[in-house]
């Protein structure tokens, strides 16, 4: 047995060394339960193809690979989040497209009613002017024509009137008054 001698202070030392080093071990004990608790595993197991009718072929044996990862749920939960963020992102683009569409289509609709009754407008007041143009036009013909009738029809009378009534002019009278009256309900219908 050796027997060594040393100082107080360096046994003091020696003494906190070893605390301290025990304190790194424990550390180091739990950075590696950690490590253990938190580390990733994929396990791939290797799995035969089966035939169509199941049966595993002797021959040409095929393999398909199955995962099973470990340990991935933040990586899972991370990888969820910005696949939301990216939809909502998508779906707030598709929403202003929308909303800008819907907006341009109510604009354009505006101006297409805008276009649509200043043309109805201007369509209304052709009509208009046409209308009173003919209504001048049945008055004139009508201003005129009065006269005409009111003499025919005296002179018809005259002729009536005598002894022996020349029939065949009362009867080309009769067909010029009514070829005037039917000239004047024509127009008063146009």
């Amino acid at each position: 047995m050796v027997q060594v001698t040393i100082g107080y202070e360096e046994f003091d030392s020696i003494k906190k060394h070893e605390k301290e080093l025990e304190k790194r071990v424990e550390e180091l004990e739990t950075e590696n339960k950690e490590l253990k608790n938190g580390r990733k595993i994929i396990i791939r197991k290797r799995i035969p193809k089966m035939d169509e009718n199941g049966i595993i072929p002797i021959i040409n044996r095929e393999y398909y690979n199955k995962d099973t990862y470990v340990n991935f749920d933040d990586i899972r939960e991370n990888i969820e989040e910005t696949l939301r963020k990216e939809v909502e992102e998508e779906i707030n683009k598709e929403r202003e497209f929308y909303n800008k569409s819907a907006a341009d289509y109510r604009e354009k609709e505006k101006s297409l009613r805008s276009e649509l009754e200043k043309e109805m407008q201007g369509k209304v007041a052709i009509a208009d002017a046409k209308a009173k143009e003919a209504e001048d036009k049945y008055l004139r013909l009508r201003n005129y024509l009065h006269p005409v009738i009111h003499r025919l029809l005296s002179v018809n009378s005259e002729l009536e009137g005598k002894f022996f009534p020349p029939y065949k002019e009362i009867g080309a009278l009769g067909n010029i008054i009514e070829d005037v009256k039917s000239v004047l309900k024509k127009e008063e219908v146009n």
